[in-house]
């Protein structure tokens, strides 16, 4: 337990590691925060403390890969990192860095956005974590999980005060082993820096994928951590929002072909962000497509998808594309840069 003072764009790269994780790739994107609605009956307003989250578990609304293996809940830290696997809450309590400690068996994987002491601001704006679907044409799109004017717990102490910072995660429902961070508002305490781990993980120290920053990479140009230690400057003058691009994604992909493996009616896009043509990669022969802005409208509309999507007169922001097979229907999301 802490003392509190109360006075006061695509580029790929591969991946260090071992097993599964050794084949998600990291996407570097821009975009923007899905703020959760706290009016919405879908949306969980979890009650939180030091190191504690109520409820730490809740239902995701459909079963996501991760690691190999799907599942239908996440569990949340109030630390700035989610985990899968059966693992109760009461098991994690306390680990503030999951990507160098050595977790109980019951986790069988991470995602870590910050791997640093947080802590609910204690005065100024209130701290919130919330959860919930984000829905598109009637369907679950994605999983949102969300710390909003979270602070570093070394800056309460600090005379400058706490920081005030919001962090999102996203599990996506139509694109298997897609897990994305978004680091929103950064007002960061100038007098606090930190060493920050920033990755996922599975069941075992040696099954990682890290991020990390040096003398000539920022946060806008991370590139493949060396070790499970590996870690990004977080300061100030170093964070997400320093750069132009605030979303950090992982998907496992082919690494021979940089393509997801595709069964069933599943299709991919590329590349991501677009510019100027959108490009698919179906498992079936696509009989139509259709176009969608961020609240539903359709765009446009066609069938022939062989030369690509023309996007170009698009607004910068996030679409949907939605592909029609023999098989069926099934959507996507991307993003006009």
């Amino acid at each position: 337990m802490k003392r509190i003072i109360t006075s006061i764009l695509p580029l790929f790269f591969a991946f260090a590691g071992m097993a599964q994780i050794s084949q998600y790739q990291f996407i570097r994107e821009g975009g923007q925060l899905f703020e959760l609605d706290p009016n919405d009956t879908n949306v969980t307003t979890h009650t939180i403390a030091d190191d504690m989250v109520l409820p730490a578990k809740v239902k995701i609304g459909y079963n996501f890969k991760f690691n190999g293996a799907f599942y239908d809940s996440v569990g949340i830290s109030e630390n700035g990192f989610i985990w899968f696997g059966p693992a109760q809450p009461s098991e994690l309590f306390g680990i503030t860095n999951p990507m160098t400690t050595v977790l109980p068996a019951g986790v069988k994987g991470i995602v870590c956005a910050f791997g640093v002491d947080l802590h609910p601001r204690i005065s100024g704006p209130v701290t919130t974590i919330r959860s919930g679907p984000q829905y598109f044409i009637g369907r679950i799109d994605n999983f949102i999980i969300e710390w909003k004017n979270t602070s570093r717990f070394d800056a309460l102490n600090d005379v400058d005060g706490a920081d005030t910072m919001t962090i999102q995660m996203q599990l996506f429902a139509f694109e298997d082993d897609r897990v994305q961070i978004t680091y929103g508002y950064m007002g960061l305490n100038a007098n606090v820096s930190n060493n920050l781990s920033v990755g996922i993980k599975g069941a075992s120290n040696t099954d990682f994928a890290t991020r990390m920053t040096d003398a000539t990479h920022t946060w806008d140009n991370t590139v493949a951590g060396t070790s499970i230690n590996s870690t990004c400057l977080f300061s100030k003058d170093s964070n997400p929002m320093k750069g132009l691009h605030n979303f950090i994604t992982w998907v496992n992909r082919n690494p021979q072909t940089g393509t997801k493996e595709l069964d069933g009616n599943s299709f991919n896009v590329y590349p991501m962000p677009v510019t100027d043509v959108l490009y698919i990669q179906s498992a079936q022969p696509v009989l139509s497509y259709a176009v969608y802005n961020i609240a539903g409208k359709l765009l446009t509309e066609g069938n022939e998808t062989n030369t690509g999507i023309a996007v170009s007169h698009l607004t910068n922001g996030v679409y949907f594309v939605k592909l029609t097979t023999a098989n069926g229907t099934s959507s996507k999301k991307f993003i006009k840069n």
